[in-house]
């Protein structure tokens, strides 16, 4: 059984849920390795769903006719129960013969209501389901047809469970990490005064589609002087030798759902000395904390570790998290985050972006960020490939 389904399985049981229905494609691709092309565009409920049973280590998966083939390669943990749809989907047999069957036409939930009927049938009982992806007209239905259930948000349960890696995982995020920081590296080769931040941008994707086992990300962005302190999207605006760069982004594995999340920060040789002095300053409290991290360490210790650190030379320093787990997308930051609020504990095998940032409108922007993992002995720097600085910048 893959490691994933069992952490899933422990945790439903340990929150008494007695039958769970999963929604969302990243949370279907965890459990199975596979997920379905039409919920993963649309992300809409309707079309697919993933039912776990307590009693049973077969796990349910309904989604359209039209992607049977898709699922041919599904282990022997699920069993794959579709729908027809309005595709039209036929056999060979159908259009050499000229064969016009009557299909009974069904709906995922219709399916999934055929497999919820034992639980129905004996009175009330958990039904876990995914409220931070499905839709209001989806939970009303849900309401509708399962008039019995004791509905439970499971979402967080997933969250949990993504946030300590299996050794799988661990691999792909090694191979992720290290497409985007080459591809880092090979755009820090082009920053000199006179390229635009497009262009610089450009580089990385380019080092990311050549490589061809990822997709840069997005979101990915890249400002230069008023422009790092800012979100914003990649401009013509062209590098001086007086800015500040920031560059934040990374790659993600599409259809496969992991992403990454990595910063740098970078100074042209003209950039003003409180600059240098501020980059610094939050360059040591950043690496600080890396080397502090252990397991069975708060996060909220972590979290002042750094922020008084920052603190002490920068005394009206304000920031709410200082780093956040990550694994499948859509987002990003992921819980457990690094805050002071946040008294969980670290554990081996989570991946951590570590970060301290500080934006100055108009004027600059820093975020020195790196993915860790958390070993037994500490944390293993998986972005080490990529700068912190640049050959020409100064250090205070």
């Amino acid at each position: 059984m893959r490691q994933q389904v069992v952490k899933i399985r422990k945790l439903l049981k340990e929150n008494n849920i007695d039958v769970a229905l999963v929604n969302s494609p990243e949370n279907i691709y965890y459990l199975s390795g596979l997920t379905p092309n039409q919920l993963t565009v649309s992300r809409n409920p309707n079309f697919a769903g993933l039912i776990i049973k307590d009693h049973s280590d077969k796990m349910i998966l309904t989604t359209m006719d039209y992607e049977n083939a898709t699922f041919e390669n599904l282990n022997d943990e699920i069993v794959l129960d579709s729908y027809t749809t309005w595709v039209g989907l036929k056999n060979k047999e159908e259009i050499e013969n000229k064969l016009d069957p009557s299909y009974d036409f069904k709906s995922s939930l219709d399916i999934i209501q055929e497999h919820l009927s034992e639980y129905e049938e004996k009175g009330k009982y958990n039904l876990g389901i995914e409220l931070d992806f499905i839709t209001a007209t989806y939970l009303e239905e849900i309401k509708k047809r399962f008039p019995h259930a004791n509905l439970i948000n499971i979402s967080n349960l997933f969250i949990k469970a993504r946030s300590v890696k299996t050794d799988e995982e661990i691999k792909r995020f090694r191979n992720m990490v290290e497409v985007q920081d080459k591809a880092l590296l090979e755009m820090s080769k082009h920053v000199k005064s006179g390229v635009k931040e497009k262009d610089l941008l450009d580089v990385y994707k380019s080092s990311i589609f050549e490589d061809g086992r990822f997709l840069p990300s997005g979101w990915t962005m890249i400002g230069f002087g008023e422009n790092s302190s800012r979100l914003s999207r990649p401009t013509d605006r062209i590098l001086e030798n007086k800015d500040s760069i920031r560059f934040d982004g990374g790659v993600n594995a599409d259809f496969d759902f992991y992403t990454t999340d990595f910063s740098r920060s970078w100074l042209m040789s003209d950039a003003d000395p409180l600059l240098v002095e501020i980059k610094d300053i939050l360059y040591q409290a950043q690496q600080n904390m890396i080397k502090s991290i252990k397991v069975g360490m708060k996060f909220s210790d972590l979290f002042n570790l750094g922020f008084n650190q920052v603190r002490e030379s920068i005394p009206n320093y304000t920031r709410g998290h200082l780093g956040h787990s990550i694994s499948l997308g859509p987002q990003t930051a992921e819980y457990p985050v690094i805050n002071k609020d946040n008294h969980d504990t670290i554990k081996e095998n989570m991946i951590l972006c570590v970060e301290v940032p500080l934006y100055i409108s108009g004027f600059g922007g820093f975020n020195i960020e790196d993915m860790v993992l958390v070993t037994k002995d500490g944390a293993e720097v998986l972005s080490h490939r990529s700068p912190h600085y640049l050959e020409f910048e100064k250090r205070k």
